[in-house]
């Protein structure tokens, strides 16, 4: 699911997911990162699309 937000939305669904992984102890083993797109917004985890 796509969905378009803005850079400070987009930067802190990234910093909740790490916080997640990191509290699930998954820190290590998943790469949480933000991919920009023609102005959409997806957040990745383990390169499974979550938004």
């Amino acid at each position: 699911m796509l969905i378009e937000v803005g850079e400070d939305l987009a930067e802190v669904l990234v910093e909740v997911l790490a916080l997640a992984a990191a509290g699930a102890g998954l820190a290590t083993a998943v790469m949480v990162k933000s991919e920009i797109k023609r102005g959409e917004e997806r957040i990745l985890l383990g390169g499974e699309v979550l938004l």
